[in-house]
Parts: structure tokens; sequence; C-alpha cells
């Protein structure tokens, strides 16, 4: 048995979701936030009055890795190879 109005009502429901997701995502893409026309200004310099640390950055970094690394080394998971 023919069905002669079922090809015209699935294109209906078809053109029906595909306005639903157009207008979804025309709605999606207005509500975007403008972009900051300024640029962020840099901080100013460190005063000549601050003290310079004692030891630098990098040697006491590099001293602390090697701490945690003996560290987890002598746990017993970490200690097997």
């Amino acid at each position: 048995m023919l069905q002669y109005g079922k090809p015209k009502l699935d294109r209906l429901k078809t053109s029906a979701m595909l306005m639903a997701c157009a207008m979804s995502l025309m709605g999606c893409g207005a509500s975007l936030p403008q972009s900051p026309t300024e640029s962020a200004t840099l901080p100013g310099r460190p005063s000549i009055s601050t003290p310079i640390p004692p030891v630098s950055y990098s040697i006491s970094a590099s001293e602390d890795i090697a701490r945690w690394r003996a560290q987890l080394k002598a746990t017993p998971l970490m200690s097997k190879p």
C-alpha cells in the first residue's frame, strides 16, 4: 500500500529541524562578548630598594627538585626500577 503524503511530511519535518538548528546557531553567534580595545598595561618597575635574594631562583628550584626526587625515591612504590 502506498502512502502519498509521507514523503511530503518527511520533507516538512526535515526542513523544520534544519530551520531550528540554523536559528539556534544564529542566536549563539549574536551573544559573543566584545574584545577589549585597550591593551593591558605593564606592571611598574621594581623599586631600587627591593633586596636581591641571596640565592638565585634557578639554584633554589634545582635544590627543591633534587630534594623532592630523593623523597619520592625513598617511598616503597618508587624505589623499585
